[in-house]
């Protein structure tokens, strides 16, 4: 492994030795499991394997990449039925793992390789009088659960750091009052015995208010360096993801018969591994996308007059605390006239659309359930489309966009997520009788303008800069559901992200802290524009606003999603309760779907299959309908069509749980009109009242 970048081997390592572990486990449970269980365990194992073979591929280990995929080539032809795996297959799945775990150990510490650990001098060893630096200087592998246990202490650090500066401020108002009221008293300073005795409490009422200073310089170093040193522990290079990347693109151009190479352009990024391990999914489904809707054949390129190979070009770099991925094609471009006629066709907009931007058309792509695809491959049309993209970038306070799109010249989309998900500078800003948190890094500058300079221009608020452009301005308060405050100055505070910019008013600017961004509660998880909550140094809560939310709807205000916001602000839970109808066929299923839901604060019905949920549906106002697939009479795929063809139905969100997982049965959910395709034994119960969340 000459030439091999250390770090890489290390990285690999950690990876390794993780899905190895793993395997065995799987290849165990597989053996014991019953037949209906074995499935996901066995679909695991050809994961994991895939993914070992696809590690490998940087450090040159060819026999690491043969092992993996010949045990993909064993167990793959099982995967439909997994009960009968016989058993020679495992003992020889089990062989390939032990030859697995020796070559992993051999690079680890090879044979004619001496111990990376100085031998200590046993004389100097003993007395400490040695002065050689014998210190191990390799790596070790560490939990990132206990990462996060560290860092929710240091979030309480910096916690308490802001409290101490809040008392230190109380304490110089104390110190100043105190000395003037000594100055100002005639009897005190009449006194020559109580004077001496009110300077020198003053000299130490000043030294004390010193020391405290420089204490809370020193702490808020130190909190400042245990952040930084967390961090970078969880810091990966974004390369050593690169070969990932590079296979599925080969995988992905060979299954579609068509030429295309992958150009990576990391430039030394590094990011959260947390955050570099949600963005694979994302990334991976980007990059098939951009080979089966983006890159035309051979033969249709060179008759456009382009090279034979297609290129795809992913582009990474670091603004502010976030990174920007530019994934770029030389393909054939978003065809608008198709994307709207689709869009039409599938009831997402109306049939007037005038008034529609080309932008606003393009983001229609990332609408649920659309697809462009008009046959599903093992490349792209599964029905999981663009939507499912943006909701993972979103989970981590991320956005997908596309940025150019031209005819024949080809697409560049562009995924911005935070570099680390632990900690953000922030500007704490109020609006109604809530706190708000924005990043920093999306505020270009803030001032105050007169209400007389607020103009209305095509009926919505504007302000001139310095240049004599037009902002938007957005009231704050408006947007989260209250009344606009009416006040002769405003607080304007510019948001700016790619060359756009946006006004925000707000009522008061209470200045930048670093702060940590906490989950909300499960019923406000999805909640637009809101990212998470913040605990404030006096306990009380604060809303992180969703920057990029605010650009995308800040120009329309909605309703639904206004009183969202305004609920998460006053940290409640809805004061009505939602219906939810549960249909399956097993009864043990629609006792556990019952209980879940109503734990969860919900009104349940339950139905045993389509043909008695319809005369509920007829009879009752339901928010959501949760139903099985695979049931007698009317099955879920019917009963999903039966409400999207009525007109007083059709609007009414439907989630689809099944066990089944192909191409094939993903793309009829998507056809039939269901907003969420989940696998049973995928979710616990969290998952499902976050997944209902989204919709009521």
């Amino acid at each position: 492994m000459n030439g091999i970048d250390p770090e890489l081997v290390v990285i690999f390592l950690d990876e390794a030795t993780e899905l190895l572990d793993s395997l065995f486990a799987d290849l165990t449970q597989l053996q014991k499991k019953s037949a209906n269980t074995r499935t996901e365990l066995l679909r695991s194992i050809l994961r994991k394997a895939h993914n070992l073979k696809g590690a490998s591929a940087p450090i040159g280990v060819d026999e690491i990449a043969r092992r993996c995929h010949d045990m993909e080539d064993l167990m793959s032809p099982f995967t439909e039925s997994p009960e009968e795996i016989p058993n020679e297959i495992f003992d020889t799945v089990k062989g390939h793992l032990l030859a697995l775990e020796t070559l992993i150990h051999e690079i680890k510490s090879p044979p004619n390789r001496p111990s990376a650990v100085p031998v200590e001098n046993p004389i100097e060893g003993r007395t400490g009088g040695s002065k050689q630096d014998n210190t191990d200087t390799g790596s070790m592998r560490i939990a990132i659960s206990r990462l996060d246990k560290l860092w929710s202490y240091s979030g309480e650090l910096l916690s308490s750091r802001a409290r101490m500066s809040a008392l230190g401020e109380q304490l110089q108002k104390f110190v100043n009052t105190f000395q003037s009221t000594v100055a100002a008293n005639p009897v005190l300073q009449s006194t020559p015995e109580l004077s001496d005795a009110m300077k020198l409490l003053q000299q130490d009422a000043g030294s004390l208010l010193q020391k405290k200073r420089n204490d809370m310089l020193d702490f808020g170093h130190l909190v400042e360096s245990i952040n930084t040193t967390l961090k970078q522990l969880r810091m990966v290079p974004l390369k050593t993801a690169e070969h990932q990347w590079r296979q599925i693109v080969r995988d992905a151009a060979q299954k579609e018969n068509k030429s295309v190479e992958l150009n990576v352009i990391s430039r030394n990024v590094e990011l959260d591994k947390h955050v570099l391990g949600q963005l694979k999914d994302p990334i991976t489904h980007m990059l098939r996308n951009a080979v089966s809707h983006g890159i035309e054949s051979s033969q249709e390129r060179v008759i456009k007059g382009k090279p034979a190979i297609g290129t795809i070009t992913l582009d990474a770099n670091v603004v502010g605390s976030n990174v920007q991925l530019y994934i770029e094609d030389d393909g054939k471009g978003i065809d608008i006239e198709r994307v709207l006629e689709i869009a039409i066709g599938k009831n997402l907009v109306d049939l007037d659309t005038d008034d529609m931007s080309r932008d606003d058309i393009v983001d229609l792509l990332f609408h649920a359930g659309f697809s462009t695809a008009e046959t599903v491959s093992t490349v792209s049309g599964r029905g999981v489309g663009l939507d499912v993209v943006r909701q993972r970038i979103q989970a981590i306070g991320g956005s997908v966009s596309v940025v150019h799109s031209e005819e024949n010249v080809g697409t560049t989309f562009m995924l911005s997520a935070p570099l680390s998900i632990l900690s953000s500078l922030g500007l704490f800003v109020e609006a109604g009788d809530t706190t708000f948190a924005i990043p920093v890094d999306d505020v270009a500058r803030v001032f105050r303008v007169s209400a007389e300079s607020v103009v209305q221009v095509n009926g919505k608020p504007v302000v001139k800069d310095i240049h004599g452009n037009l902002i938007h301005l957005v009231f704050l308060s408006e947007f989260i559901g209250l009344k606009r405050t009416s006040a002769p100055w405003y607080n304007v505070i510019i948001l700016e992200r790619n060359t756009t910019q946006l006004g925000l008013i707000v009522e008061r600017i209470e200045g930048q802290q670093e702060f940590v961004t906490s989950r909300l509660p499960w019923n406000m998880v999805n909640v637009p524009g809101v990212t998470g909550a913040v605990v404030r140094p006096d306990g009380k809560l604060a809303i992180s606003l969703d920057v990029r939310y605010l650009f995308a709807h800040g120009h329309r205000l909605m309703p639904r999603q206004t009183r969202g916001i305004a609920a998460a602000g006053a940290m409640g839970v809805p004061t009505s309760i939602q219906n939810i109808l549960v249909v399956d066929d097993s009864a043990a299923a629609r006792a556990l779907g019952k209980k879940i839901l109503q734990d969860g604060g919900f009104q349940v019905h339950v139905a045993q299959d389509g043909t008695e949920a319809v005369p509920l549906l007829q009879q009752h106002a339901f928010d959501l309908v949760v139903s099985d697939v695979d049931m007698p009479q009317m099955d879920g795929l019917a009963l999903t069509r039966y409400i999207r063809s009525t007109p007083q139905l059709k609007d009414l969100p439907v989630i689809l749980i099944t066990s089944k997982d192909s191409p094939k049965e993903r793309a009829q959910g998507a056809e039939a009109g269901a907003d969420e395709y989940v696998i049973k034994g995928t979710f616990d119960q969290r998952f499902l009242l976050d997944l209902v969340s989204k919709y009521i």
